[in-house]
């Protein structure tokens, strides 16, 4: 999928004149690729000269994964008058680099934005797959049926026939388990939601230990003992419950999130190779 990503098209027509930065890309010196694309954005009037520099210096700083400096560049150019022949690109490179930024909400906004932008792209094969995954991304899997679901109505291809979307996983809440934790101590409930039990009750058995060493050292007069250990050793571990609780739910949904996107990616990529 990042490969596709990477070699987003920009589909410019027409020959322009920038023999050494296009040398440059074609031997991979992204770096000094990016430099006389930049000079050649500056220097030339022409739109169709500019644009395709500035796709061009984009895909230098996709090479070189500098994915913070292709969105912020992106989007210079897309908060300025945009000519009617190069938006439905400008803002596919927008999607792709907050994408490939693991910015999913700007990505999500930009979709959206050419979708008003360009009505047409809505029937956009490359568009409605690159719009599935950042709401795949984003756990968004019910609106991203239904664009997967309009473009297998369009197409006769049996790879889209049978629906990835027929069973959606379901998260678990990490501030639910926070929660948990939280309100609930000395019990195993808040590491039991976050889906490791053995972890749930060693902690709950050791939680208890200290309280129950604290009470004894009370009982004989070690109150320090009581204070330090006892007592010290129940809120570190009272405490790491409440972390780990959060960070377990948080690795349930990334380890199902990532199976369940990936197979639906799969299945696109291998009908896109078609």
């Amino acid at each position: 999928m990042i490969y596709i990503l990477l070699c987003c098209p920009y589909l410019i027509k027409g020959e322009v004149k920038h023999h050494l930065a296009d040398s440059l890309f074609n031997a991979q010196q992204y770096g000094q690729a990016a430099i006389e694309y930049e000079r050649i954005i500056y220097e030339m009037s022409n739109d169709s000269t500019q644009w395709y520099a500035i796709f061009k210096k984009i895909t230098c700083y996709k090479k070189l994964k500098r994915y913070t400096d292709a969105k912020l560049l992106i989007e210079k150019y897309i908060a300025q008058t945009i000519p009617d022949s190069f938006k439905f690109d400008a803002y596919m490179q927008a999607i792709v680099c907050s994408f490939l930024d693991n910015q999913l909400e700007d990505s999500k906004f930009y979709t959206q934005l050419l979708e008003q932008q360009c009505p047409d792209s809505v029937s956009n094969k490359n568009f409605i797959i690159t719009k599935i995954f950042v709401l795949n991304e984003l756990h968004e899997w019910e609106n991203a049926r239904i664009c997967y679901e309009r473009i297998s109505l369009r197409t006769d291809n049996q790879t889209l026939t049978h629906t990835p979307y027929a069973h959606i996983p379901k998260l678990k809440d990490p501030e639910k388990a926070k929660i948990l934790a939280t309100w609930l101590p000395l019990t195993p409930i808040g590491l039991f939601y976050g889906g490791n039990y053995g972890e749930g009750i060693l902690n709950t058995v050791l939680q208890w230990g200290f309280i129950g060493y604290g009470l004894y050292e009370v009982l004989l007069g070690n109150y320090i003992s009581a204070a330090l250990v006892g007592i010290g050793g129940y809120s570190m571990l009272y405490q790491g419950s409440i972390i780990r609780a959060q960070t377990l739910a948080e690795n349930y949904n990334k380890k199902i999130s990532y199976k369940f996107n990936k197979q639906i990616n799969e299945t696109l990529l291998k009908w896109t190779s078609q």
